[in-house]
């Protein structure tokens, strides 16, 4: 429901999401951090959605910064940043069992566990385990992106003081994921062969934390170094004037960058094959071998936005923003000439490409009656995407202070749709979002 903000699901267990523009399954222009962890993996820049499972109820807020945001945030906040920050192990004490059971969540259930040890040490525990089943392919057919997984974790909280805390928190996850692969092959029809695999996820994570008018301006300016490229500069200005009604208006200047992965420095992998002829006349069936570049640089942007914030009633809050990137040193490829083995065709990665982006996000939110809030929002931008129109419905009956049942109807106006189309760096296969019922119970102690 955030303005600027686009959330695909690719099949039944992927997910592309980004903030204004350069969506894909590995989004690199997205910083996403769970509880002040970077969870942006340098292996491919990007984030694995499908293992970002932790329980909803111990979630206590994701904060949205959209534009570039890289001053406070860092490399890899270069169009917003995505901030997950779970509840303190106080707010989430006694039981939990929330379970369900539907057309495509198969089966799920969660149980959470919090107490306190002596005055000042508080924890909880947690496990959590879902199976979902396939979505469906374009012809009708099932595809092969059936999903499984249990995580489980802990927190621990000591509270020292009111403005000291010293907080140790770990998960766990193990899971098994469908999808079909597209890899290039000389020998195949159509020069591509298709394999259908069950893909095992795994991993774990341990960490220690401690806490310790009317015109504004503000400005910084964060320096940086990775071993990649070096020493890096991200200047911001932003300035907020805030009037006597209550209505504020705003305007920023920022750079920021995005930090090369190691993909991008030194891998070395066969991409696809190409027809004959397909680059020039004469050219032979050739396989495209992608290659790294040590002198793969940082990909550059410059963001200017304008916005207004204003409660324009008791009742109705509007939130406006315009923005224009100017984008420098950005992923291309160059293609070398054709050598051997098997006619190869080298494609080496490089900085040479530029552009620009620009656009508009509105909120609008009514509280029409106590019990009745309309949340609506509106994103525009330059570039092409799959347009479909979706409804999801809630229904809750709270039975006791204890329990309460909810029926949920997912994706309800077709039967299926697409929401993403392929990838550009794993050739995973594209399922089309299913209709979906399920039934959910919670109990809480």
């Amino acid at each position: 429901m955030a303005p600027g903000v686009q959330v695909n699901r690719m099949d039944a267990n992927k997910w592309a999401i980004t903030i204004r523009g350069f969506n894909g399954r590995f989004a690199n222009k997205l910083l996403v951090l769970m509880d002040g962890r970077t969870i942006y993996t340098p292996l491919f820049a990007g984030v694995f959605w499908e293992i970002q499972d932790y329980p909803l109820a111990d979630i206590d807020r994701i904060e949205v910064i959209r534009g570039g945001s890289g001053t406070l945030w860092g490399a890899n906040a270069f169009n917003g940043v995505i901030n997950i920050i779970t509840k303190k192990a106080e707010k989430a004490q006694g039981f939990l069992l929330s379970t369900g059971a539907g057309s495509e969540e198969k089966g799920f259930a969660t149980m959470r566990y919090g107490s306190r040890i002596g005055k000042n040490i508080f924890y909880r525990v947690y496990g959590k385990a879902f199976s979902r089943d396939s979505f469906t392919l374009d012809d009708g057919g099932q595809g092969n992106d059936d999903y499984r997984m249990g995580h489980s974790g802990f927190r621990l909280d000591w509270v020292k003081s009111h403005s000291e805390t010293i907080s140790l928190h770990g998960d766990y996850y193990n899971g098994e994921l469908g999808q079909t692969v597209s890899v290039p092959d000389f020998f195949s029809p159509l020069y591509t062969k298709t394999l259908d695999e069950n893909a095992n996820v795994q991993g774990k994570n341990d960490e220690i934390s401690f806490f310790n008018h009317h015109l504004r301006l503000i400005s910084g300016v964060r320096l940086e170094h990775n071993d990649y490229t070096g020493y890096e500069f991200e200047p911001g200005i932003r300035s907020i004037y805030t009037t006597d009604g209550g209505q504020t208006v705003w305007a920023a200047i920022s750079r920021g960058i995005r930090t090369p992965s190691r993909l991008e420095q030194s891998v070395t992998f066969n991409q696809r094959v190409i027809p004959p002829g397909y680059l020039f006349p004469g050219l032979p069936a050739s396989m495209v071998v992608m290659h790294g570049s040590s002198s793969y640089d940082s990909e550059e942007v410059l963001s200017y936005e304008l916005g207004l914030r204003s409660k324009l009633s008791t009742r109705i809050f509007m939130d406006v923003s315009f923005f224009y990137n100017h984008y420098d040193n950005m992923l291309s490829f160059r293609y070398g000439m054709p050598e051997q083995p098997l006619f190869n065709l080298p494609a080496t990665l490089g900085n040479e490409v530029g552009g620009h982006s620009y656009g508009a996000e509105l909120a609008c939110t009514m509280n029409m009656t106590e019990d009745w809030r309309l949340m609506a929002t509106y994103s525009f931008m330059t570039m092409d995407l799959d347009d479909y129109f979706t409804l999801d419905l809630r229904i809750g009956w709270q039975f006791s202070k204890a329990i309460n049942i909810s029926l949920t109807g997912q994706n309800l106006l077709h039967d299926h749709h697409r929401e993403y189309g392929t990838s550009t760096l794993l050739n995973t296969q594209i399922t089309e979002v299913d209709r979906g019922f399920y039934v959910k119970v919670n109990w809480r102690l």
